[in-house]
């Protein structure tokens, strides 16, 4: 009858045993249905991200060929405006025009510019006009340009992208001692690298016209 106990007693420690391990078993099935469900939803957004990928290489001919449109669009703009219209001649990105045939006052001169299809000189960069006009053959004295004195008493550009941009005071800009008076329109003056003076805008002088695109 020991015997029997005995062996009843072992059978039961087994049995708990094996439930304690199928236990075990069922915490790391848990884990790894877990896992598994975690790469299950990586795989889902690698392949989410393949299908765009693709959808991206069939577009991107009709892409390229709109940036080449779009490319060709500017540089056709550009183009168009690669040469000046006669009698302007061009300049780094400016087209000039000094007229040597007749005296004008400001007022006149301007209009004068106008008829051309431009207006008076109102440049992006002071140098660049001084370069034209030095490169001219028989340069005129003083020309006059597109700057006027304003009530306030500042000076602005008045044509162009460059209308109601203050002009430079420094010396790099205008001759010694100058704006002074009463004088309220701009010119330049060749026997001193044309730099800038103020003038009764009734002076009669030779102009500088600008193209303006």
């Amino acid at each position: 009858m020991g015997f029997v106990e005995e062996a009843l007693k072992k059978m039961i420690s087994v049995d708990s045993q094996l439930e304690g391990e199928i236990e075990k078993l069922k915490e790391n099935m848990g884990v790894c249905m877990s896992q598994l469900s975690t790469v299950m939803e990586e795989l889902g957004r690698l392949k989410t991200f393949s299908t765009r990928l693709e959808m991206l290489e069939q577009t991107r001919p009709e892409m390229q060929n709109q940036a080449d449109q779009e490319h060709d669009a500017v540089w056709g703009s550009a183009a168009a405006y690669s040469t000046c219209p006669s009698p302007f001649t061009r300049i780094a990105n400016e087209c000039f025009y000094v007229s040597t045939d007749e005296m004008l006052g400001w007022e006149d001169a301007r209009r004068e510019c106008g008829r051309l299809g431009g207006d008076l000189a109102s440049p992006r960069n002071l140098t660049v006009l001084r370069e034209f006009l030095g490169s001219v053959q028989d340069p005129p004295e003083y020309v006059w340009v597109g700057g006027t004195k304003q009530d306030e008493g500042t000076w602005v550009w008045t044509s162009g992208p460059q209308a109601g941009v203050p002009i430079d005071m420094s010396k790099s800009t205008w001759n010694e001692e100058v704006p002074s008076g009463s004088g309220k329109c701009m010119g330049l003056f060749g026997q001193s690298s044309y730099r800038a003076y103020n003038y009764d805008c009734k002076e009669r002088d030779f102009f500088v016209c600008q193209y303006l695109f």
